[in-house]
């Protein structure tokens, strides 16, 4: 928990890819990776992106398997670290998933994507100054593609650690980058909102609204900052698109509960 409300949900992960083989990916019938003239190197490779693929399926079992035999199979691959990292993250094996975010980091210092990961994952362990200290790793690579997400966990991060002043530099930063990225917009939101700051809590909200969807936490959001607001109308609106769209989320319980108790 911090200050007075709960920080809206929800960590902003680095998309794991691998470039596109030259080989095509096959299985034999055991489940093991198979090709005549494959080498270590390459045969890690394909193993990696297997991995990765039986992850975005949630497959955590199969992508761990994949992923370990990659990793003895090449143990200089990078990728694979990280990847394996993730999973070990997934399944709260919080030794094995430190070990090989170090493992990718020491081969591939300059991946953004491996540093915001890292960062997400030790602010998870309330390590704040390393998981602040990994973002700003990650924010200084030149030509890093999507500062603003790191920018935007960095905010999540410092937030957690009682640093809101510093969390607005993140959040703002984000929005420099990309003025219409919807994170950063509801994180500054809360953020506002947190300080008693209502308008410009109302104005980040009306912008989210224009970039992307609601969610149960920003409807919630726009309810009390409107009802803080005295905009009475304003709040009916949020609470019934919140109890319409969202009926079993907990923040339409908290709405509930909020009108029982007048």
């Amino acid at each position: 928990m911090i200050a007075r409300q709960r920080i809206i949900r929800g960590w902003l992960w680095a998309g794991v890819v691998l470039a596109t083989l030259t080989a095509c990916v096959t299985e034999s019938p055991d489940g093991t990776y198979a090709r005549s003239d494959a080498d270590y190197t390459e045969a890690a490779r394909i193993n990696t992106q297997l991995g990765i693929d039986y992850m975005r399926k949630g497959e955590t079992d199969r992508a761990l398997s994949k992923l370990q035999r990659a990793v003895e199979q090449d143990p200089s691959l990078a990728l694979a670290h990280a990847s394996i990292a993730f999973v070990y993250q997934n399944r709260g094996d919080r030794v094995s998933a430190d070990r090989h975010y170090r493992r990718a980091i020491a081969l591939a210092p300059n991946s953004p994507d491996t540093q915001n990961n890292y960062g997400v994952f030790l602010c998870g362990q309330s390590r704040y100054d390393e998981a602040l200290l990994a973002f700003d790793r990650a924010l200084r690579v030149t030509g890093y593609r999507t500062p603003e997400v790191a920018q935007t966990n960095a905010g999540v991060c410092a937030r957690k650690a009682g640093l809101d002043a510093r969390a607005e530099g993140y959040f703002r930063a984000a929005l420099r980058e990309n003025s219409t990225f919807p994170n950063a917009l509801a994180q500054i939101a809360l953020l506002s909102y947190d300080r008693g700051e209502y308008l410009l809590a109302r104005a980040f909200l009306q912008r989210y609204s224009q970039a992307a969807p609601h969610s149960p936490q920003t409807l919630w959001l726009g309810v009390r900052t409107e009802r803080a607001l005295g905009d009475v109308a304003a709040a009916r609106r949020y609470a019934t698109q919140l109890q319409q769209q969202f009926p079993e989320a907990e923040e339409t319980y908290s709405l509930l509960r909020s009108e029982r108790n007048g």
